[in-house]
């Protein structure tokens, strides 16, 4: 649907449903997973804040148009802005292997700081092309609600939070690897 969008459209009543159905469940766990972070951590960065409460915004607004699917043009640009959640995980993994104390390669280090930007900067690219898709084929066409314009219009400015507060977790990668390489030359 992502990269192929007229294999989709105008989708059939049965991969809109599926469409639904797997954004709702996905909707589900993140939210609750970043809510309960949000309520558990005291000391969390504001950058983070700002990161999570857009992404509930935007999913929250995604499940209130994901049944106003006149083609496949709004459920693509949900789909690429779910890629913001669910590709986090190499920092994760960096982040809990750090914490653990585990033996680090720098060399492993450095590329998943690396990943996490080269995979930034595409679903930044795939997001915008999506969303540039989804303007021609919303404002030209049927009348949507205007919760589908709302998501159309904020999503240039939600894309852009996600990524600047990135920019904090590229940073700690970094600072990960800088610090796993001067333990090294201690040793």
């Amino acid at each position: 649907m992502l990269f192929s969008p007229q294999n989709f459209d105008p989708p059939s009543a049965e991969q809109t449903l599926q469409f639904a159905r797997g954004f709702n469940r996905m909707i589900s766990i993140m939210i609750c997973i970043y809510v309960i972070e949000l309520a558990s951590d005291t000391h969390m960065r504001t950058s983070l804040v700002a990161h999570h409460l857009t992404v509930i915004l935007l999913t929250l607004w995604g499940a209130a148009v994901i049944y106003d699917v006149k083609g496949v043009a709004i459920p693509r640009l949900l789909f690429a802005m779910t890629l913001h959640m669910t590709t986090e995980q190499n920092f994760f993994l960096t982040m809990l292997a750090y914490r653990s104390n585990f033996t680090m390669w720098l060399n492993a280090v450095y590329a998943s700081a690396i990943l996490f930007v080269v995979i930034r900067v595409v679903i930044t690219a795939v997001g915008f092309w999506a969303w540039s898709d989804a303007i021609l084929v919303v404002w030209s066409g049927d009348p949507y609600s205007f919760i589908s314009y709302a998501v159309l219009v904020f999503f240039p400015f939600g894309s852009t939070i996600l990524n600047v507060c990135q920019v904090e977790t590229v940073r700690a990668l970094f600072g990960i690897a800088h610090k796993v390489g001067r333990c090294r030359l201690t040793l």
